[in-house]
């Protein structure tokens, strides 16, 4: 499925074949990639993020890899598939704050997400309100304004938030353009940060390497 991501499934796939990898270490390099991803968005916006995916036929703990493989293109389907016994049910996102709340929310693969977005809600609304569309957002796109361009939509509401301290910790861990989308800022300005503290532009072959 497309995630709208330059670290979605079939790409990192493609990518992976090139490290002469085995199936279950391409598994384990997307499912650390994909787990970096979601603790730099809970870090920016001040929460934690867990998938919990356990299947309902065989019980098996879905991966989070392993739950975005098994969305369908379908915006009217948000189930995902157990690799083990092939049933379909319904992921959760739980939402960690900062002040020892616990949300339990849905979990939407990017299109089901995009299928959802309304441009005349603000941000803050959008969190309070649609809670769960608004950290499927986060995580597939970064931010409301970039899933609304994917669509070739205009969303005219600001998205501000303190970000150079909290995405120090996954430069070089994880591609700049990725930690731009999450940051909501021009890549240049991650390139940037990244080259202060000299450290190496992302590569698979090295994240393998120090796993």
């Amino acid at each position: 499925m497309h995630l709208g991501l330059s670290l979605s499934p079939q790409l990192a796939l493609r990518q992976t074949q090139r490290l002469n990898l085995t199936q279950t270490q391409r598994l384990d390099l997307h499912q650390h990639l994909f787990g970096l991803r979601l603790e730099l968005v809970g870090r920016l916006h001040d929460e934690h993020y867990t998938p919990q995916a356990k299947c309902s036929g065989c019980s098996y703990n879905l991966k989070l890899v392993e739950i975005l493989h098994g969305f369908r293109d379908d915006p009217d389907d948000i189930t995902t598939e157990c690799p083990k016994c092939q049933r379909r049910f319904t992921p959760s996102l739980i939402a960690h704050g900062r002040f020892g709340t616990k949300v339990i929310l849905s979990f939407y693969c990017s299109e089901q997400t995009l299928a959802r977005l309304d441009a005349n809600i603000d941000p803050a609304t959008y969190k309070k309100t649609h809670p769960a569309i608004y950290r499927s957002v986060l995580f597939h796109f970064g931010s409301l304004r970039q899933a609304f361009a994917s669509q070739g939509r205009e969303y005219s509401f600001k998205e501000s938030f303190e970000w150079a301290e909290k995405v120090e910790p996954f430069l070089g861990r994880l591609p700049d353009t990725e930690i731009a989308r999450c940051a909501n800022v021009p890549v240049g300005k991650i390139r940037r940060l990244r080259r202060k503290f000299d450290i190496p532009v992302f590569t698979k072959r090295r994240t393998w390497d120090e796993l």
